[in-house]
């Protein structure tokens, strides 16, 4: 599932079963958001600050056209502080941003064939976009292969595995055991890896997380 970014592998395990982008928690859309933030920093279309601001430094990717909206909001500024993102897209009156966002994402995985699109609701019909079974099991499947099989783990899949645990979401794809196995190889990376990449990774997470969250 290389071929599937962090922020399209998130959304994709934090769709239920009836694919209602509406059903997702707070805490999985700011994980969302992060994820994005997570996603423009590794491009190098953008780079995070003192005072956990963050600041667009170049054009975005063609291959990552789902953020665009994000791109775009933050570029209005040229930088803008994680508070303000998380203000913007979690803590807004509306859902506006937020929902353009994940409907972003949730259409390029469409494009993809990991999920379906459908039309769900009987007096006020809504758009959901359920995922394929066998497409989440083999993202899952994969973490696995790379955290319990103690192989080195990938830049994407700290940041991943991070955010499904900042989310509460690690026990909707793992057993107890592996749980405490997975937090325990963030631990691990986040100590004593010797790629600086991976580091920043869990901080990153950490960062933006904290700064969303005591919004």
């Amino acid at each position: 599932m290389n071929d599937l970014s962090i922020a399209q592998k998130y959304l994709l395990c934090s769709l239920k079963k009836k694919g209602a982008i509406s059903a997702i928690q707070t805490e999985a859309l700011t994980c969302v958001v992060s994820a994005g933030v997570i996603e423009l920093i590794l491009s190098k279309c953008a780079k995070m600050k003192e005072k956990k601001k963050i600041e667009i430094i170049g054009e975005l990717d063609s291959s990552l056209k789902y953020l665009k909206s994000l791109y775009d909001h933050v570029n209005k500024k040229k930088e803008m502080s994680v508070n303000k993102i998380a203000s913007d897209y979690v803590f807004s009156f509306t859902n506006k941003d937020i929902k353009g966002l994940m409907v972003d994402i949730a259409e390029s995985l469409e494009a993809s064939g990991y999920v379906s699109r459908a039309e769900a609701g009987i007096f006020r019909k809504k758009t959901v976009y359920i995922p394929v079974n066998e497409k989440v099991d083999a993202v899952i499947n994969q973490v696995k292969n790379e955290v319990l099989g103690k192989a080195e783990m990938s830049d994407d899949t700290v940041a991943f595995v991070s955010l499904l645990d900042k989310s509460h979401q690690l026990k909707r794809f793992f057993s107890k055991d592996e749980s405490e196995q997975l937090k325990v190889r963030l631990k691990e990376v986040k100590n004593t890896s010797s790629n600086n990449l991976v580091k920043q990774m869990v901080d990153y997470v950490d960062a933006i997380f904290i700064a969303c969250t005591v919004h």
